[in-house]
């Protein structure tokens, strides 16, 4: 196209003002990636609220191999602690107990993501060896941005299954000394394994910039 049959096209004004439409566009699109994400995790915290006595957010406990697991929801409720990680992909997805690869397919395209179930389940087994005896049980919870029109796979919940998932657990009607207890203990380990994550991942940034 010739520029010099359009000479507004070399109006700065108007080359200005498209400049800014597209970053008013751009800008947009974020905020509402941003709205609909946070939207999703209000929904989910709101789900935990109702099911616990008390809980925790994003959590590292030592897996007793001396390294950390990272757990985003740790619950303590009336069916015992509940391991509670969360997954958030839109789309339609496709996953089974024993694939590696899971499938989510957004717009159109097709995109591969490791099955959650295996971590899990190390998530899982890191809680039960901070208490041990206790009632232990966990689900991979994924959003309503995605749906599983095939089914899903066991150990994954949808946001609005979740409670219904919880009350199929054995009921506690008095949470036990023993679990309080183990409760007290596992938060404090939280804590302290929280701040030296901390402590280290501030130490690989700073290696990082030197």
């Amino acid at each position: 196209m010739d520029v010099l049959q359009y000479p507004w096209l070399q109006d700065p004004r108007y080359l200005s003002a498209i400049a800014s439409g597209i970053v008013a566009l751009i800008l947009f699109f974020i905020w509402l990636r941003y709205r609909s994400k946070h939207r999703y995790e209000r929904q989910l915290r709101k789900q935990v609220k109702k099911l616990a006595v008390d809980f925790k957010r994003d959590v590292y406990l030592p897996d007793g191999l001396g390294e950390s697991v990272f757990i985003e929801y740790l619950v303590l409720s009336h069916y015992g602690i509940l391991v509670l990680n969360v997954q958030n992909y839109p789309g339609i997805l496709f996953g089974g107990d024993n694939v590696d690869l899971w499938t989510q397919v957004d717009n159109h395209k097709s995109y591969k993501f490791d099955n959650p179930l295996p971590y899990n389940e190390i998530c899982i087994t890191a809680v039960k060896q901070l208490a041990p005896g206790c009632q232990i049980n966990g689900q991979v919870v994924f959003t309503h941005a995605g749906e599983f029109p095939k089914g899903k796979p066991d150990g994954v919940s949808l946001t609005s299954e979740l409670s219904q998932y919880v009350e199929s657990l054995e009921h506690l009607n008095v949470i036990p000394d023993s679990l309080q207890t183990a409760w007290e203990s596992i938060c404090l380990i939280a804590n302290h394994s929280g701040e030296r994550n901390s402590v280290l991942t501030e130490n690989a940034s700073l290696s990082t910039r030197h």
